[in-house]
């Protein structure tokens, strides 16, 4: 990303490039996958990848203030469901989702494949929102819309890198700012959508492009 970037210039490594994450082109990880929903015409399932995060005071709590802004978007008509990619790791989340009687799928990789999960929780999927930096990537590389949590300030500068200008939920973690967003995308859902699809290609060419160079280059 430009912070790695501008890195590398402070300290005078001058031979440095911007790419994107391999992740981001899907045909590097999985020759399988298809991109689950080409035909959303309206914003109406909502995925959200889930991370436990205590390791400050702003977002520590975000996990209760989210599911009262999924409770009130459920009430309007809205399909909500959470992912975990760590179910360990993702414990508290996990029950306290549980509790509120929202459906969740976890990453269980002693029973699944990548392909398996993937195709499992993304299809049929409009937007993806997530705290974690590769539900934004896979996403991406799915075709599939998002917008990032701020639980750390590496998911503003990803959600940057793959929407542009595009909202994100960050700090104080109000709920109706979270329902805002969810409104003002579907309000102008087509565009939007076709908008983030259009630069999920150049973030998929890009990884592909460091792909290629890295091997002419061991």
């Amino acid at each position: 990303d430009n912070v790695a970037l501008e890195f590398f210039s402070v300290n005078n490594i001058n031979n440095a490039n911007l790419y994107s994450d391999l992740i981001f082109n899907k045909c590097l990880w999985s020759n399988e996958l298809k991109n689950p929903n080409h035909n959303s015409t309206c914003l109406k399932n909502i995925s959200i990848v889930i991370r436990d995060w205590n390791y400050d005071t702003d977002s520590k709590g975000y996990i209760v203030k989210l599911l009262d802004a999924s409770k009130q978007l459920q009430k309007m008509g809205y399909k909500i469901k959470f992912i975990s990619f760590a179910e360990t790791i993702d414990s508290d989340s996990i029950l306290k989702i549980k509790k509120s009687c929202f459906h969740i799928r976890s990453w269980q990789p002693e029973k699944m494949t990548v392909n398996n999960f993937i195709d499992d929780v993304f299809r049929g999927v409009d937007l993806v929102v997530s705290a974690r930096a590769h539900g934004l990537i896979v996403a991406s590389s799915l075709e599939i819309p998002s917008f990032a949590i701020e639980i750390e300030p590496k998911l503003k500068i990803i959600n940057m890198q793959i929407n542009g200008c595009s909202p994100i939920w960050s700090p104080p973690f109000l709920p109706s700012d979270f329902v805002s967003i969810i409104l003002k995308l579907s309000s102008r859902w087509e565009k939007v959508r076709g908008a983030m699809v259009k630069n999920s290609g150049k973030l998929a060419r890009k990884a592909t492009k460091m792909a290629n160079e890295f091997i002419e280059n061991v």
